[in-house]
């Protein structure tokens, strides 16, 4: 069959964002875009395919293109929003065509920013601006010159029409009024002939007078006074004779008060305008009120006296009562104890502070209280009780975050602290350090604790150790004389892997001995029914009683010197695979067979027999027997 080479054929790229590929065609599936796009290595953009497809976009749509993909340069877009204008991408962000007043504009998108174009399509009355190449901007220059009345000068503005404001022009020779009487002239300007305007008005109804006529009116008047002044010097002086008799000392003090006096109500000062009758009325409040000494106030500038002091005789009233409030106000500086104060003893009992103490009587109380803590320093607290020289016995540093209680013979019993943890010693360093990276027990060998009858009679009779566990209690019966299923031990112990991987090189324990004594030893024992069984480090003996033929695969990565024991129980057969590690019989195999019913086989791992190439290090050791 013959064949034909098609060269290369790049794959075509599906997606609302572009690929990382930048040799394949993507297709933008965006609902405003649905079409074919190539990367322009020049750009560094990718670029639609088909340049004359217009792609139908709102304004918002088309912002938030450009702000996440970037627009494709080149590409067209109708935007549905602003007058289906044309828009062609210049950038990945900017976008140029016609607004709907014909601008031609550039679009930075989701900026609000605009650039136009050209300036020739902007005036102001039909006066073109001149673009500043330089600045970017659009420039109307207004040139000063001397306004001529007869020519159509005008002059711009804007009016407000039912609260609307439009442009406007007006003619300079509007302004001058044409109404008959006008004074304001052109004279190279507004011109308003002051003298010419007064002398309309002189001496007319509703003008002004004129100097001479003032003059004369004047003088008619300075007349008529004169005459007026004369007679009335008689009268004042026949008024100034009435007057002195009627204020003669004893004319005065033989005046009566015509009516009673108000004397109810607040008191009041004496104000300007008040009557006499007023006048005595408001003091006789006051000396009502002094009757009773109840109308006696501070005046309205007093204040506080500003330090302490003591009253003295060149006070006054208000000076002494300031002095007083100043004690008052500023008791926790102006208190003091008594110069005999002391403390209440501490060593007895030291009843609470209540209701009616003196302030002598309350800070003795709280001191003996503060006493029989300790003595307090700046965050450290320590027993006024001695153990041994001048070593206290108990010790708290609130600072540090230390508790330390020492014992009556050398050496600390029990140290607590946020640095280095709980920490119990005897004065020979013994003891046990507990902390954030473990427990750590240093012991004498003084704790002892009894051994198994058939071990009395024996050398040693009684176990020693550095620490011992004994735990006391009885099976819990789930009902019908049944025991249920618990384990109990004086001491157990779990290491959780926390994600060590043993084929990095760990060995993972519950618990690790030097030398290890039991006097009986139980394994965990794992079945093997109707499903293969995957064993791990944790379990020792395999107990198989499946009815057809079954596997056993031994640890993947076993310990150094694990042995592991399998027993058949029935005829079905058992294998035992090396799982990743060869077995050691006569010759090294992969698997090994049990062999029949009722019989054992152990498996020891030794690590440091060679191993086949391509098989991980170490073998198994096997020997099986039969009862």
């Amino acid at each position: 069959m013959a064949t034909k080479n098609l060269g290369q054929v790049a794959g075509v790229f599906i997606g609302t964002t572009p690929p990382e590929n930048i040799t394949l065609i993507w297709y933008d599936n965006t609902p405003n875009q649905m079409l074919h796009k190539v990367y322009d290595v020049n750009l560094a953009q990718w670029v639609v395919l088909d340049k004359n497809t217009i792609s139908s976009i709102t304004y918002s749509e088309l912002v938030n293109l450009a702000t996440t993909v970037g627009l494709s340069i080149g590409a067209w877009f109708k935007i549905t929003d602003r007058g289906n204008s044309l828009a062609l991408a210049i950038t990945s962000t900017k976008v140029q065509y016609d607004d709907v007043l014909g601008n031609i504009l550039i679009d930075d998108l989701g900026t609000n920013v605009q650039y136009h174009v050209t300036s020739s399509n902007l005036s102001i009355d039909d006066v073109i601006g001149v673009f500043d190449v330089v600045n970017k901007k659009l420039v109307f220059q207004f040139n000063e010159q001397t306004p001529d009345y007869t020519a159509d000068d005008y002059i711009l503005g804007k009016v407000k029409r039912n609260n609307i404001w439009s442009l406007a022009k007006y003619k300079l020779s509007s302004f001058l009024s044409k109404v008959t009487g006008n004074s304001i002239t052109w004279n190279g300007g507004f011109f308003f002939n002051f003298n010419n305007a007064i002398h309309n008005i002189l001496d007319q109804s509703g003008g002004v007078v004129a100097k001479d006529t003032y003059d004369i009116d004047l003088q008619n008047l300075n007349a008529a006074i004169n005459n007026v002044g004369e007679e009335n010097q008689t009268i004042i002086e026949n008024a100034q004779t009435a007057l002195e008799q009627a204020t003669t000392d004893t004319a005065i003090y033989n005046k009566k008060v015509p009516t009673d006096l108000v004397t109810g109500g607040e008191p009041l000062d004496v104000v300007k305008n008040d009557t006499l009758h007023t006048a005595i009325s408001k003091i006789q409040r006051w000396i009502n009120r002094f009757k009773y000494a109840t109308g006696i106030r501070i005046s309205a500038d007093y204040i506080d006296a500003t330090s302490e002091q003591s009253v003295n005789n060149n006070d006054n009233v208000q000076t002494a009562i300031g002095k007083l409030q100043y004690r008052a106000k500023n008791v926790g500086k102006t208190g003091r104890l008594s110069s005999d104060w002391a403390p209440q003893d501490y060593t007895g009992s030291v009843s609470d502070i209540a209701a009616g103490d003196t302030l002598d009587t309350a800070f003795a109380k709280a001191q003996a209280k503060l006493n029989q803590i300790g003595d307090i320093s700046n965050g450290r607290i320590q027993s006024k009780a001695i153990a041994r020289g001048s070593t206290r016995k108990t010790i708290f540093d609130l600072a540090s975050g230390q508790l330390t209680f020492n014992r009556s013979t050398s050496g600390n019993n029990v140290n607590l602290s946020s640095n280095s943890g709980l920490s119990i010693k005897d004065g020979n360093n013994y003891g046990i350090d507990v902390n954030g990276d473990g427990a750590k027990y240093l012991s004498e060998t003084r704790t002892t604790f009894d051994v198994p009858a058939y071990e009395k009679g024996t050398y040693p009779e009684t176990a020693y150790g550095a620490a011992a566990a004994v735990a006391k209690g009885k099976a819990v019966f789930a009902g019908a004389g049944y025991v249920s299923h618990v384990i109990m031990a004086a001491l157990s112990a779990v290491c959780d892997w926390n994600g060590l991987t043993p084929s990095g090189g760990y060995q993972v324990f519950d618990a690790y001995f030097g030398n290890f004594k039991a006097g009986g030893i139980s394994f965990g024992i794992r079945n093997l029914s109707t499903t293969d069984v995957y064993l791990d480090t944790d379990c020792t003996i395999v107990s198989c009683v499946n009815t057809e033929n079954k596997n056993v695969f031994l640890p993947a990565d076993p310990h150094n010197g694990q042995f592991v024991i399998v027993n058949q129980v029935n005829s079905a057969e058992v294998t035992v695979w090396g799982n990743g590690r060869r077995i050691y019989d006569d010759t090294k195999v992969n698997s090994v067979a049990i062999g029949a019913a009722r019989s054992c086989a152990i498996f020891f791992f030794n690590p440091n027999i060679m191993t086949d190439e391509g098989y991980k290090r170490g073998v198994w050791l096997f020997e099986r027997w039969k009862r």
